[in-house]
């Protein structure tokens, strides 16, 4: 490669990414500067593939179902454990609920609910067909959410449709968490979650 000019010496995975890209197996060879040579030719987000090039675990969860209690909410949650050293990203939802119905989608850092109602799957079997990832995801009701930040909305359509709701993504740090839950009490609800995790880099949370 020519001449070196600024040397990314933090996202180690990216620089190891673009060297698998190009079929660069020189292991004393650096990544040159973006602005100059490899952003007009190569961008290392375009395929879905690169993702495992670039050691982020693309997941999606199965359909974890919610059910119906009197005088509470309904809820599904993902919460990224303090400690883990990993960042969550959520980056789609979807839902299923018996009736028209708002659904709110709110930021947390409670830990709550009962695991075992499904779990999250890398959707780049690379990674194993069966190894899930390591964020907990969670289900259950409640008659309030506390100090959580709603964030969004969104409406639940009639039986068996299927909701892609258009929720803003979402980065999660350790120790945080979303929560989707359902807007009338002894309703049950059904929700997919789909993003990627990756470690965390250098300096990167504070």
């Amino acid at each position: 490669m020519g001449s070196q000019h600024n040397e990314l010496r933090r996202a180690f995975e990216i620089a190891d990414a673009i060297k698998s890209i190009v079929g660069e197996t020189d292991s004393e060879s650096t990544v040159e500067r973006f602005g100059e040579t490899l952003t007009p030719i190569l961008d290392v987000w375009r395929q879905p593939e690169w993702s495992f090039l670039r050691r982020e675990k693309r997941w999606a969860t199965q359909p974890i179902l919610a059910p119906a209690v009197a005088a509470q909410f309904s809820f599904v949650q993902i919460f990224n454990p303090s400690g883990s050293g990993r960042l969550v990203v959520v980056e789609g939802v979807s839902s299923l609920i018996a009736v028209v119905r708002v659904v709110s989608f709110a930021l947390t850092v409670t830990v709550r609910g009962a695991t075992g109602g499904g779990s999250p799957f890398p959707t780049d079997t690379r990674w194993g067909v069966f190894s899930t990832d390591s964020f907990q995801l969670t289900f259950g009701s409640s008659a309030a959410f506390g100090s959580d930040i709603e964030i969004a909305r969104g409406e639940g359509a009639t039986a068996g449709i299927v909701v892609d709701h258009t929720f803003p993504t979402v980065i999660l740090a350790p120790g945080t968490g979303v929560v989707v839950s359902d807007s009338v009490v002894n309703d049950p609800m059904t929700v997919w979650f789909r993003g990627y995790s990756r470690a965390v880099r250098p300096d990167e949370i504070g």
